[in-house]
């Protein structure tokens, strides 16, 4: 658990992590997908690989109005990049929890993508 307190440590350090409230972190809650976009979009911010405002673009979900303020720009990032992006009905599924095939399909576009 000592690398797991580090890691978020770090993290949370450098900006990429926030709790679920000032007060709390909640280690062990399931991630949503928009929660993961946040902290995709939060690493890309600190490698200096985010897009810039002429790389902006106009989401089309049909969820879109379920997706969360904070997380609206990161999701549009993780979209352009192809990072994240929807599924088969047009949905990004923002409150869904990610499922581990998601993650890991994430995690090596990120691999790929963020330099």
């Amino acid at each position: 658990m000592a690398a797991d307190a580090d890691a978020v440590a770090w993290a949370s350090e450098n900006g990429i992590v926030n709790g679920v409230s000032e007060a709390e972190f909640a280690p062990d809650d399931a991630i949503t997908r928009e929660q993961m976009a946040a902290m995709i979009y939060r690493y890309s911010e600190y490698k200096g690989a985010s897009p810039t405002e002429a790389e902006a673009m106009q989401l089309d979900y049909a969820d879109l109005a379920d997706i969360s303020d904070y997380a609206a720009e990161a999701v549009m990032y993780c979209n352009l990049t192809g990072i994240m992006i929807g599924d088969e009905n047009n949905n990004f599924a923002p409150l869904s929890n990610a499922t581990r095939a998601e993650a890991a399909a994430v995690f090596e576009r990120v691999h790929g993508t963020v330099k």
